[in-house]
């Protein structure tokens, strides 16, 4: 099933760019506690919007849900997991061994109808109950999130259509609700969330778009790991497509690195992190739908970081592939 994820050397970039930066210029703790909180904002995000992915391809593909069937096995799609089906809920229980977009995970998510309809109508819901600990491969930082998640098929229809090529779509997907966060210094905080992913199939191309659409684009709000009140709001749609390039003399599946939009992390009243996708090395977005660079290291992600109180600041190019 084809997600919106933001790769793993993302995170450790957040973490290097601002600490690199915070040897150099004023107020380290400061810069070097933002970019933690950064960090932690971005690892939570992606792993509650692929638990959220995994509830959706659960729930278009079970009869109980969706009442409908497909044509194949609905788990295959769904990464490091078993499913069960048996109580006439959904039940995803995760093996806690396998890498998943850079998560290995455990525990589980429990997937009930929200009401009588379908849930390929309009507007239909289901409420997804999630006791997740995941683990980013590479540092074994852990995370754990923990509380009940509200999804909206806005405009009704099934994402698996739109990946088979049954659909056109767009098929719209509004994610809500509130989780209790549990950081790897411990102690756990309360995260609000509000996004919405749209599937598209232009002649044989799925795309991809997420975005909020809470007041103000907000995705996230709550405390981070000292306490201090955050947002992160998503400026421009993350969008994203499945298309094969050449690159130099290599051919490349092109999939899961964006080829635009902007999320802009705030921590307090003076400090921000911002991410643009689809850039290149100056922070120009030169990224596009069917968008191929002309080499490996030209295509990207630009991240900065500004405390407009102290005048600390730091820019970073990230390749998608290093």
């Amino acid at each position: 099933m084809k997600k919106i994820v933001l790769q793993l050397p993302l995170f450790l970039a957040l973490g290097l760019v601002l600490t690199f930066n915070s040897c150099k210029k004023a107020s380290p703790t400061t810069s070097a506690d933002d970019s933690v909180s950064a960090t932690d904002a971005t690892i939570v995000n992606t792993a509650a919007d692929n638990i959220s992915n995994d509830a959706s391809v659960a729930s278009d593909q079970t009869s109980q849900i969706s009442r409908s069937t497909n044509s194949g096995s609905a788990w295959t799609t769904i990464c490091g997991a078993t499913v069960d089906t048996s109580s006439g809920s959904i039940v995803i229980t995760y093996d806690g061994s396998t890498s998943c977009s850079g998560f290995t995970r455990t525990g589980t998510v429990t997937i009930t109808r929200a009401s009588d309809s379908a849930w390929s109508q309009a507007n239909s819901q289901v409420l997804i109950a999630i006791n997740v600990t995941a683990t980013v491969v590479g540092t074994g930082s852990k995370y754990t999130l923990t509380g009940n998640d509200t999804i909206t098929n806005e405009t009704g229809g099934l994402v698996y259509k739109v990946i088979l090529g049954q659909s056109a779509g767009p098929v719209n997907r509004r994610y809500s609700g509130s989780m209790q966060i549990t950081l790897p210094a411990g102690g756990a905080r309360t995260w609000t969330y509000d996004r919405t992913i749209s599937w598209t199939n232009a002649n044989s191309i799925i795309s991809t778009s997420l975005y909020s659409e809470a007041p103000g684009n907000v995705a996230v709000t709550g405390t981070d790991r000292y306490g201090r009140e955050f947002t992160s709001v998503y400026n421009t749609p993350i969008a994203d497509n499945d298309h094969l390039c050449t690159i130099g003399s290599f051919p490349a599946y092109i999939y899961a690195f964006p080829y635009a939009g902007k999320v802009t992390h705030t921590i307090g009243a003076n400090r921000t992190v911002t991410v643009q996708y689809g850039t290149d090395a100056s922070g120009a977005a030169v990224g596009g739908p069917g968008f191929c660079p002309s080499n490996f290291t030209s295509y990207g992600v630009y991240i900065s970081y500004n405390n407009n109180k102290t005048g600390v600041a730091a820019n970073l190019f990230l390749p998608y592939w290093w």
